[in-house]
């Protein structure tokens, strides 16, 4: 009888690098950026590389998913995706400058004052 066990796989993070996203596979598989949390990359078997990151939707407080791009070697790349992803979360980005910014409860209690 054999007694060995098997253990489930970890989703741990990686350098992303470009190389990566021209890796082929057999199945789905998704990459995290260890420089850049949230950043992942899904390569499918056909060999194309999305780039998408995860975040916390302010508003429910879920988990959401937001889609970043298509790798391409001339157009984009992980550095590209990596610096996109960043200029979302500062805001630095035209589109979600426009976006209202929740405030906290305690935000608007001192605007009352």
């Amino acid at each position: 009888m054999d007694t060995t066990t098997t253990r489930r796989a970890r989703n741990g993070s990686v350098n992303l690098i470009d190389r990566l996203c021209t890796k082929r596979v057999a199945e789905r598989v998704k990459y995290y950026d260890r420089k850049c949390p949230g950043l992942y990359v899904s390569i499918t078997p056909a060999g194309v590389a999305t780039f998408s990151f995860k975040f916390t939707d302010p508003e429910t407080g879920k988990q959401r998913t937001g889609w970043l791009g298509t790798f391409n070697p001339e157009t984009f790349t992980v550095e590209d995706a990596r610096s996109s992803l960043r200029a979302k979360r500062y805001g630095r980005c035209r589109a979600c400058r426009d976006l209202p910014r929740p405030q906290s409860p305690a935000g608007q209690a001192r605007q009352d004052r």
